[in-house]
């Protein structure tokens, strides 16, 4: 049976998640699920616990967002994170994510999911939405990119009210040192949010949401000469395949999941527990 999680339940969850992931301490954790209920959209479940006889025996999180749609209800956006069960009751795993998963207009999205669970996933229906990281020498891009299109600050009345996240997801994840901007390109104008990482001493432009890549790619020039003006000498985004473009490298890390949703022109990791939990 899966309990829906809340605050009364935290000393529990984090003595399992803990368990399941020794490389995290209680404080991180206590922290995460904090983080959790606040952020995490409401009337809709953060994390769950697998109880079985009355016992807690597994734990998984869930961070939910919203996104408008023209038509119908928002879409429901939850990222499947953290999941553990204990080693005797592995077997109710398929049980436990078939009742997660029981909203049929749900996208369900695992950013980061261990060796085993990437196993897993497949027969969950879940497909790979990117085949690793992309990280481009942003001097070389700048070059290389053209001059073409116009970056500038976003706002609410620019952001709009089209698909996809609304203004107020974007205001909640200024507080997690988001980004947001408009870039006007030969193919069009598109949104996208970006965070600035350090790495190594090198301030690094990651992006976590981009409304659509063909549209972006003609003014790629100018979007990294922007972030050169902020003082980041590198960009990351999620690589389609690996073949990338001049003055970029590959890795083949990073893979993300998704069940349902299209992601073929779009990065869209916001509400996720990469940014949440800043990982």
């Amino acid at each position: 049976m899966l309990e829906r999680l809340s605050a009364a339940h935290f000393d529990i969850a984090v003595d399992l998640l803990v368990e399941g992931f020794p490389d995290r301490n209680r404080s991180f954790w206590t922290t995460a699920l904090a983080t959790l209920e606040r952020f995490s959209a409401a009337d809709y479940p953060f994390g769950h616990l697998l109880v079985a006889k009355g016992e807690p025996v597994g734990v998984i999180l869930t961070p939910t967002s919203l996104r408008r749609r023209a038509e119908g209800p928002p879409q429901r956006i939850v990222n499947l994170s953290s999941w553990y069960v204990r080693p005797s009751h592995r077997w109710r795993c398929g049980l436990m994510m078939k009742l997660v998963m029981a909203d049929p207009e749900a996208t369900y999205l695992d950013l980061t999911p261990t060796e085993r669970v990437r196993q897993m996933l497949p027969a969950l229906g879940f497909v790979p939405i990117n085949a690793g990281v992309e990280l481009s020498f942003l001097p070389v891009l700048a070059l290389a990119g053209g001059r073409s299109g116009v970056v500038s600050p976003a706002d609410e009345p620019r952001w709009g009210s089209t698909d996809g996240p609304d203004w107020s997801l974007i205001e909640q994840h200024r507080a997690l040192d988001c980004v947001p901007l408009i870039v006007e390109g030969p193919a069009g104008s598109t949104r996208i949010v970006y965070k600035i990482l350090r790495r190594n001493g090198l301030r690094v432009a990651k992006l976590v949401y981009v409304e659509s890549h063909e549209r972006l790619r003609p003014a790629i020039g100018r979007l990294s000469a922007y972030f050169l003006r902020c003082g980041c000498m590198f960009m990351r985004t999620p690589a389609r395949d690996a073949k990338v473009g001049f003055g970029s490298i590959f890795a083949p890390q990073g893979v993300w999941y998704a069940k349902g949703g299209d992601f073929s022109d779009r990065t869209e990791i916001l509400g996720s527990e990469r940014l949440l939990f800043g990982i």
